[in-house]
């Protein structure tokens, strides 16, 4: 690319920062609401490894390896903004992508696949690849949607990518030795993903009970197995039905003949349960979770039963809550001054949502969860946290409230606060 190719680009790259900043902010939501709905979180693991905006410098080498002039590089990369998702094997990974596609809008065309794991790339990587448009509003307007790729890998794709990826990626003139070497250890670690899917396939078996009603005066598989199909009209997993043969264990069960009235969904007690767990997570708990606490309730009654739930909740909660600030890195720069440099510092690429976080200074749209930064509470969240002179605290709230709306992220209706400015734009429609 020319020298005034790079200037262009550059000067573009700074005109269009806000609307991969929204982008970027849209599809942290999209990829973690993928998260929240998947089914079995026993079985099915996935996590959000990390979310990024293309750099300037990236996309430079991108287009001169590309040969694209600066109108070009906006046209054809795809990947201008970016996701990378872990699962723990292969199968989640197929599983995951087809949850995204189901939850993308296909106003700007279907999702493109490329499928890095049935072909792997010459180098040895494995990934799948999901690619599409990001809706992009500014308020209440319509600007050109952001394409985005997802990368979606197992642990082991992703350790490979860690350990040799980088490594041979981005060095040139290696011998071929280590490329072969890196390739085959490719090839070692799909093995073992090829292993961890055959683990993975014996425990999703499920377990077929008899059409006829067991005994249940004792302890079975068949009886266990026709509980669950009886009040959820469907099969359990078998490691569902190895779980519960252990807690009988445990607890010294021996009779499974309290077990289907307490199952029943019209229950007291089912409503107990779905009362106390709905406002610790937002949601109704899972059948397998309440089928175990139905059956520990048979041995410790029904109130240990209740304290069992709220307590699972509480650290589920806890563990949620621990597990997104850790993907946000949300830690706050050390001064005030080095915080307002990187807010206003046009070619970084700040965590606001990280930041906004950890001060207190974020909410979500009650429509689509999308994370929505506060910028009076970041900025006065942020002038309490470094204890701020009150001389110099009116300038800065005025600094940092001017970066936060100039870097594009969402930060909701002036009108309805409380709503991003899509759904806000979306209500005032029907209004």
């Amino acid at each position: 690319m020319r020298k005034d190719g790079t200037t262009e680009l550059r000067k573009q790259y700074t005109d269009r920062k806000p609307a991969l900043s929204r982008a970027h902010s849209r599809l942290r939501s999209i990829l973690e609401e993928v998260v929240r709905t998947i089914e079995d979180k026993a079985l099915v693991r996935a996590r959000v490894q990390d979310t990024r905006i293309k750099t300037f410098s990236s996309l430079q080498r991108k287009a001169a390896r590309h040969n694209w002039d600066a109108d070009e590089a906006w046209r054809d990369c795809n990947d201008l903004v970016g996701g990378r998702v872990v699962c723990n094997n292969v199968e989640d990974v197929y599983r995951f992508a087809e949850l995204l596609k189901e939850h993308l809008s296909i106003s700007w065309g279907i999702p493109v696949q490329e499928d890095y794991i049935k072909q792997p790339k010459e180098d040895g990587y494995r990934a799948l690849h999901v690619n599409f448009m990001v809706e992009n509003f500014e308020g209440r307007f319509f600007r050109p949607p952001v394409p985005c790729e997802v990368q979606i890998r197992s642990r082991l794709q992703d350790a490979w990518a860690g350990l040799a990826h980088a490594d041979i990626y981005k060095q040139s003139g290696l011998p071929e030795d280590l490329r072969a070497r890196a390739k085959d250890l490719s090839e070692v670690l799909a093995a073992a993903d090829t292993i961890a899917s055959g683990i993975r396939s014996r425990v999703m078996r499920e377990t077929t009970p008899s059409t006829q009603r067991p005994d249940l005066g004792r302890i079975s598989e068949e009886g266990l197995a026709y509980s669950f199909r009886h009040v959820f009209g469907r099969s359990p997993r078998d490691y569902v039905v190895r779980q519960a043969l252990d807690l009988c264990d445990r607890h010294q069960i021996t009779t499974l003949e309290k077990l289907p009235e307490l199952l029943r969904r019209a229950s007291a007690f089912c409503s107990r349960v779905e009362d106390t767990y709905r406002p610790i997570l937002g949601g109704d708990i899972r059948a397998e979770d309440f089928f175990l606490v139905a059956l520990y309730a048979t041995a410790e009654g029904e109130d240990a039963a209740i304290q069992l739930v709220r307590r699972n909740a509480l650290q589920e909660r806890s563990e949620l809550e621990q597990f997104m600030i850790r993907e946000e890195g949300r830690e706050l720069p050390p001064t005030i001054d080095d915080l307002i440099t990187i807010l206003e510092d046009p070619d970084d690429e700040p965590n606001i949502e990280g930041l906004a976080q950890t001060l207190g200074a974020v909410h979500h749209c009650p429509i689509c969860s999308v994370a929505i930064v506060e910028p009076f509470s970041f900025a006065e969240a942020a002038v309490q946290h470094y204890d701020v002179p009150e001389p110099d605290d009116g300038r800065v709230l005025g600094r940092i409230r001017s970066a936060i709306w100039a870097s594009g992220i969402e930060t909701g209706d002036f009108d309805e606060g409380k709503l991003c400015q899509y759904h806000a734009h979306q209500a005032a429609k029907n209004d």
